[in-house]
């Protein structure tokens, strides 16, 4: 119980950081996910569902090894991996968080993270979630996958 009191009163302050790094205001971010990984834990081809926008990443302990593929995949396609290390940062928008998927191999070492994210509005205002389709999409001009060391 001691360390999910400490995890929630590091949340606070940490999203107003990683708000800061990403150039949004903290309270954009209505969405946070603590996650504890123990060794041997790995997370399959996925994108974060839709009802987010920007998902902004913060990886406390342990390091892992994210990669990425085109969603959908396409035959023969490579996929590619980047490392997150402990202390890391990282942003998916635009292409990289719509038209990619990502995966985690199994972790060596214990791992945890935190994960915020902003909610999905079309630029009228009106909240738009293609829920029910599987192959839901949306495009940008923006492309980003951004990798950066945190700073003490």
């Amino acid at each position: 119980m001691t360390h999910v009191v400490g995890a929630i009163r590091i949340v606070p302050p940490l999203r107003a950081r990683a708000a800061t790094w990403a150039g949004h205001p903290p309270d954009d971010f209505t969405g946070a996910l603590i996650a504890q990984y123990p060794p041997g834990s790995r997370l399959g081809w996925h994108r974060d569902v839709p009802d987010f926008e920007l998902v902004v990443g913060v990886s406390l302990v342990g390091q892992c090894r994210t990669r990425f593929r085109r969603y959908p995949p396409q035959f023969r396609e490579k996929s590619f991996a980047l490392d997150v290390e402990a202390r890391s940062i990282y942003k998916l928008q635009g292409e990289a968080r719509w038209d990619w998927q990502h995966s985690v191999p199994p972790v060596p070492l214990p791992r945890y993270s935190i994960t915020f994210r902003t909610p999905y509005a079309s630029k009228q205002g009106e909240v738009t979630r293609p829920i029910a389709s599987r192959l839901w999409r949306r495009t940008s001009s923006d492309a980003q996958v951004t990798a950066a060391k945190a700073s003490s």
